[in-house]
């Protein structure tokens, strides 16, 4: 599952997901830089096998065109389509479907790709889904972002939290000692506000024992979850649900909280979203099974007939052949549905 990962290990389960699901030889994640002409992959699966260190320019690639217009999709012949590719040419590639990762602004920041060395075939959900999947991807590497501001010295600190899409917050002796601008967007007060409130005043009521509890197990040197999920009761009372990354730092001379937060309450639609979708295509897969059986249970019944009225038939090994790509595709619908139950 995707759901409830994060970091490297989410982008890792993303690849992996998404290349058991389209049976693509290799997916990739991948970051674009700040000249917007090369992307740094930060997870690829290719043949199984995750690469590291991998980078490659936009210009003469399908991503190009995904990074411009949006979801693409070549389901044959991408090699000739983008002769300039040599990475194309050099995997053997025939087909291609990729999808932009965009921050919460809007900008495209990566690309989630799926490349084959056949011809693609995809359900007409594809694209949806693979979207749905893109806003989690996305979500990590602005977190990437976001803790790699937070290695900045404090001296440019200040002014780096205000251009991340993370709201940034510290809080000592739990009230609040600084917040960025998103904070605010977030929770609906105003920076002044926030400065003169306790933290724990706006968490849900029914989360505050539990984000009391991390506080002080963390404060004690105990071993606990750096991230994870809360509501969060906004100025206006709304509930949005936010997850927080968070660590202990010094900070004037004593020990404060430093923390992330991020509004995930779209991406729990979206998960839910997900999970809808996987629930209908395994319904589809259940019902095509289903069919597919009953046809083979009659196309074995006519082959065992044929057997008994035609002995010593001059087509007897094309008899046998039927039979055995019968077997082979009960076999292979069985596979389907114990891979349908593991998840």
């Amino acid at each position: 599952s995707m759901v409830g990962a994060t970091g490297v290990d989410s982008l890792r389960q993303i690849t992996e997901s998404v290349s058991t699901w389209l049976g693509a030889e290799c997916v990739m994640v991948g970051e674009i830089q700040p000249d917007r002409q090369t992307v740094s992959v930060v997870s690829m699966l290719l043949d199984g096998k995750n690469i590291t260190d991998f980078s490659y320019t936009l210009k003469g690639t399908p991503c190009e065109n995904v990074a411009g217009k949006g979801f693409c999709q070549y389901s044959d012949n991408v090699r000739q389509l983008f002769p300039d590719s040599s990475d194309l040419a050099e995997l053997n590639i025939r087909g291609y479907i990729g999808t932009p990762l965009r921050n919460s602004g809007g900008l495209v920041i990566g690309i989630l790709c799926a490349l084959f060395r056949n011809p693609v075939k995809t359900t007409p959900s594809a694209q949806e889904i693979l979207n749905i999947i893109a806003v989690k991807a996305a979500a990590e590497i602005e977190r990437r972002r976001a803790e790699d501001v937070l290695q900045e010295s404090e001296e440019h600190y200040r002014s780096l939290t205000e251009q991340v899409h993370d709201g940034i917050y510290i809080y000592q002796g739990n009230r609040f000692v600084f917040v960025n601008t998103l904070i605010s967007r977030i929770t609906g007060y105003s920076k002044d506000e926030l400065l003169s409130m306790d933290f724990f005043s706006i968490v849900h009521p029914d989360d505050r024992a539990f984000v009391q509890e991390n506080a002080e197990k963390r404060e004690r040197g105990e071993h606990v979850p750096d991230v994870y999920e809360i509501r969060i009761i906004r100025k206006d009372r709304d509930v949005l649900y936010a997850e927080l990354a968070v660590s202990i730092i010094r900070y004037k001379e004593g020990h404060a909280v430093l923390g992330t937060a991020r509004d995930i309450t779209e991406q729990k639609r979206a998960e839910q979203a997900l999970k809808q979708a996987n629930k209908k295509l395994n319904l589809l897969s259940s019902i095509t099974r289903h069919d597919i059986n009953n046809q083979l249970m009659s196309l074995n019944g006519f082959i065992g007939l044929l057997h008994e009225n035609i002995p010593n038939s001059p087509y007897e090994k094309y008899f046998t052949r039927i039979t055995e790509a019968s077997s082979h595709i009960t076999a292979m619908i069985r596979f389907t549905k114990e891979y349908e139950m593991i998840g």
